[in-house]
């Protein structure tokens, strides 16, 4: 009822798991999203908190404006589920190094009162 994970979230997770060394740091993350991170959204509080919900370098609530603008990299980050379409642009994160890092995209949706996440694993390219 607070989240649903697609099957691309699934899919990137299982391609990842080997090479994740980062397990644990993940859970907590997603943990924290589906608990207080929404919790505040629900309130009405947004993401005012998030830096401190997940850390300072945990959350970004968007991509660079170069990555958002490259129809490749926005194409990356569209997600379908039951004839909706959504960009997740809104990540978590764990690492900088594309090549290493590990990433969990998601979108709120308010009039469901729903996260969904559409990948979790490694970072998706830049363009």
């Amino acid at each position: 009822e607070r989240v649903t994970v697609l099957a691309s979230a699934h899919t990137s997770a299982r391609q990842q798991a080997q090479a994740c060394r980062v397990g644990r740091e993940a859970l907590r993350l997603m943990t924290l999203l589906a608990t207080r991170f929404r919790d505040d959204l629900v309130a009405g509080i947004g993401t005012v908190n998030a830096s401190q919900i997940f850390g300072n370098d945990a959350y970004a609530p968007t991509e660079s404006e170069t990555t958002s603008r490259n129809g490749r990299a926005r194409k990356l980050r569209t997600f379908s589920h039951a004839g909706r379409t959504m960009i997740m642009e809104a990540h978590l994160k764990i690492g900088n190094n594309p090549t290493e890092g590990w990433r969990c995209h998601f979108a709120w949706i308010a009039e469901e009162q729903r996260i969904y996440i559409g990948w979790c694993g490694k970072h998706l390219p830049l363009r």
